[in-house]
């Protein structure tokens, strides 16, 4: 899957704007660019410090973002754009060490520093907030998965596809193209979410 920059440059000249989109997050960024004050940026050079508590490991963002593994053993992440009164997804997967023994209490397991330029204050704005879980014994797990994180993996998990396939299609390699888009579509149609199914359905389609 292409787009022609020539062509849609030459569409956009009477009057237009044309915005190039690698990352679903940068949707609402182009709208809000085109809908001025509708939806309005409030916060510029986002970076999220992922600090893994102690027996605990990131194994990858997913989003397809800037990330840096910093000497600490902390990761950082390069966002997109925030937008006002629009969600902000941050997808990471992590493990965590077994434990000898339940806690009465939330653990922490990893803490978020967030720093962003605030575009009202004018000023830079650092936020933290910690992820808590609570030990238990084995036969007391939730094995549920959460619908909402399962739908926004799939979403991530749709843009790598689709970026991995677009780059076997460019070096000829069709086949492996269709097998990555098929092989997502089918996790997709699998994940408990109708947004996670449509996009699968959707994949599918465009296979064939």
């Amino acid at each position: 899957i292409t787009c022609n920059e020539a062509l849609l440059t030459q569409l956009a000249v009477d009057g237009g704007n044309f915005h190039f989109i690698d990352t679903p997050d940068k949707i609402l960024s182009a709208f809000g660019v085109e809908l001025g004050g509708l939806i309005s940026t409030f916060g510029q050079n986002v970076k999220v410090r992922l600090l893994p508590g102690e027996h605990v490991k990131i194994e990858k963002v997913l989003n397809d973002l800037t990330v840096t593994e910093l000497d600490s053993g902390a990761t950082e992440v390069a966002c997109d754009d925030l937008l006002a009164e629009q969600p902000y997804h941050l997808v990471v997967r992590f493990k965590t060490d077994k434990v000898s023994k339940t806690f009465p209490r939330d653990t922490t397991i990893l803490k978020a520093e967030t720093t962003f330029f605030d575009t009202v204050a004018k000023a830079t704005t650092t936020m933290e907030t910690a992820m808590k879980v609570r030990f238990v014994k084995p036969d007391e797990a939730d094995t549920q998965d959460n619908p909402l994180v399962m739908q926004e993996v799939a979403l991530q998990k749709v843009v790598a596809a689709q970026a991995e396939a677009i780059k076997a299609a460019d070096q000829g390699d069709f086949t492996r193209a269709r097998d990555l888009l098929l092989e997502l579509a089918n996790y997709a149609c699998s994940v408990d979410s109708d947004m996670a199914r449509n996009l699968g359905a959707a994949t599918r389609g465009m296979v064939g």
